[in-house]
């Protein structure tokens, strides 16, 4: 039989293209959880669902999968959202999963958008990954 998970997914409003503005209001928030597995943050939670990806991108000694290394050490629990990522050249919308102990795995958008004209800007991810928490086995996806 598998144990409770506890989940909290965050869903607030977002200060387009503002990462440093964001990561702020999402680090007040995340200290006031407590008793959680898991932290769910949204696509793009630093800059919104932006196609101006060579200003916005980050790589993995960016601001933000810092934070989000950080919270999940201070949470003791794992933290996921996806983020514009930059790697040799390419742009991707990649979900980071953070495990309570700082490591991590990630995963690129498989799916894009074609009505946004996500796939002009971004490059199609052909990986997935499988995390464990708590005895459960997730398949994190990116919406579409």
């Amino acid at each position: 039989m598998l144990s409770e998970l506890r989940i909290t997914t965050i869903q607030t409003d977002i200060v387009w293209e503002s990462p440093t503005k964001n990561l702020l209001a999402y680090n007040k928030i995340i200290q006031t959880i407590s008793n959680t597995h898991l932290i769910i943050l949204p696509e793009m939670f630093t800059t919104g669902f932006s196609m101006n990806a060579a200003m916005l991108a980050e790589n993995t000694t960016g601001a933000t999968l810092q934070h989000m290394q950080s919270w999940a050490r201070q949470k003791n629990c794992a933290v996921t959202g996806s983020i514009i990522f930059c790697e040799n050249d390419l742009y991707y919308n990649r979900l980071f999963w953070v495990n309570a102990d700082g490591s991590f795995r990630y995963y690129n958008k498989r799916h894009l958008f074609s009505l946004s004209n996500e796939p002009a800007v971004y490059t199609s991810g052909t990986e997935k990954i499988i995390a464990e928490i708590e005895g459960w086995r997730i398949l994190p996806l990116i919406c579409y």
